[in-house]
């Protein structure tokens, strides 16, 4: 007698997983036709594992979509009490669609039906391709993408997510997840290969310290936006984050700890200017002025928030962009009106920049001293010859060959492409120095040569005036690219 009651358990067990499974299916292949049997359902929809005590109702299943799928709110708000697990799937939509079926819902109950049937449960998506996602205000218990394919636009507008998390996932096209309410934990360690927005949202919650949010590890190759975004909780992480091109934190609020340690702005002056101008298409002067300052306050922020954690290293990266953004505001008030103030800081700003990238680039300052030194001597050198040709004699015939050889081979190397420009001509500015410190190394001191007796010509005195003005920019520029720190205001 309790054999047949075991069995006769085990049968209903059994009965109540196929049935279901069979809700389950209907939800989402309502009107598939390949599907003609409890065998063929079985091999798309099967439990994820199975609880050791039959009284407890099974709710995790795994599906395998064999075919394109359209996920609908209103079908997965139907199952909302089961854990929905997505793997391999081929092509998957996720959209809003609301469709009654005959007499499903009286008109008087539309409004409160519409409202509950925006919450949806948790969902699971591993190693799945998705085509397009566009939600409206739609409430997320959780949603679960790992190892995922976005291929084109990816849209969450005024959504509510308890629980979101992207990992390893790629976003091929536009992402807009734009005034949503992200209330507990959000990882997002993703690829974003277009633009990307996350304007208005909010991370986090005032009075709940356990809320989290992670960016860490992502990669944004086009512009993003986290205009008017407020993150509270515990901590924010953007660690190893990488901006190809300027992001954008215009009024944003961090209630929070901020990790930006190892983040990377992968972008230069060249990048900056032309996302700015093309924010303000058609460009006008005050637009291109008020574009340039909100980016730059994106970064003031940045560069304070590390300061105050004592990570200079990484504070001087963002301030380099910071300056970028004042160079251009400034470009853009000069052709609106000149002065004498705005043009000199402009073009300070433009130097340091070209030199040593605002103190971050101890490379680029070092080639433009062997820059400066070298021409320096070749420039002395001409006025000498043609004051006097004969000063050929003196020279070393196997110095001789053996400059035009590294002359030629860094040539070649430019060509090629294995130098950049900075350093065909920093190259060819060492050569020159090391004639200058084997023939006469007092130049290289270009102050010394100011004060001594010897009998110079008005047009040399002139060269290393300018020689002395510009050694001393440079070299002022050169300590403080070595120190770093110095370029954080205190």
């Amino acid at each position: 007698m309790q054999e047949d009651d075991f069995f006769i358990q085990a049968q209903k067990y059994f009965d109540d997983i196929d049935e279901v499974i069979n809700a389950i299916c209907f939800a989402l292949f309502p009107f598939n036709p390949t599907i003609k049997s409890i065998g063929m359902v079985q091999q798309i929809i099967y439990p994820r594992s199975y609880p050791s005590n039959a009284k407890v109702k099974h709710l995790d299943y795994k599906i395998t979509p064999i075919r394109h799928l359209d996920l609908g709110i209103m079908e997965l708000w139907k199952i909302r009490q089961y854990k929905l697990h997505f793997h391999h799937a081929p092509s998957l939509r996720l959209m809003n669609s609301f469709t009654f079926m005959g007499d499903e819902i009286g008109d008087d109950e539309i409004d409160e039906y519409m409202n509950e049937i925006k919450n949806t449960g948790e969902m699971n998506f591993n190693w799945c391709h998705f085509k397009e996602i566009n939600i409206h205000q739609c409430r997320f218990k959780k949603l679960v993408f790992k190892n995922c394919t976005f291929e084109k636009d990816i849209i969450f507008n005024s959504c509510i997510f308890e629980e979101i998390i992207f990992e390893n996932c790629i976003f091929k096209n536009f992402v807009s997840i734009t005034d949503s309410h992200f209330k507990g934990v959000t990882k997002i360690y993703a690829k974003f290969e277009g633009q990307t927005s996350f304007s208005g949202c909010t991370f986090g919650e005032k009075d709940n310290h356990q809320s989290t949010v992670f960016f860490n590890q992502s990669i944004f190759k086009q512009v993003t936006f986290f205009t008017n975004t407020r993150f509270y909780g515990e901590t924010v992480s953007f660690y190893k984050v990488v901006f190809e091109k300027i992001p954008n934190f215009t009024q944003a609020v961090f209630q929070t700890n901020l990790n930006l340690v190892n983040s990377s702005l992968n972008f230069d002056y060249k990048t900056t200017y032309q996302v700015i101008k093309d924010k303000g298409k058609p460009i006008l002067f005050n637009q291109a002025i008020q574009n340039a300052n909100d980016f730059r306050d994106s970064f003031r922020l940045f560069k304070n928030t590390l300061s105050k954690e004592g990570n200079l290293l990484d504070a001087s990266n963002y301030h380099r962009v910071e300056l970028y953004c004042k160079e251009i505001e400034l470009h853009s008030k000069l052709k609106e009106s000149w002065n004498w103030r705005d043009w000199i800081d402009k073009w300070q700003l433009c130097l340091y920049r070209h030199t040593s990238d605002h103190h971050t680039d101890l490379l680029k300052i070092i080639s433009w001293v062997m820059i400066v030194i070298g021409y320096f001597g070749l420039g002395f050198f001409i006025i000498r010859y043609f004051q006097d040709s004969s000063i050929l004699l003196h020279l070393n015939p196997y110095g001789i060959t053996l400059s035009f050889g590294g002359v030629i081979s860094l040539g070649t190397l430019l060509i090629m492409g294995y130098i950049q420009r900075i350093f065909f001509f920093a190259g060819i500015g060492l050569i020159s120095t090391l004639w200058i410190a084997c023939y006469k190394p007092t130049l290289i001191f270009g102050a010394m040569n100011l004060i001594d007796k010897s009998s110079r010509s008005g047009l040399e005195n002139l060269l290393t005036v300018l020689y002395t003005l510009a050694m001393i920019l440079l070299l002022f520029s050169l300590q403080k690219t070595a120190r770093k720190n110095s370029i954080i205001p205190s």
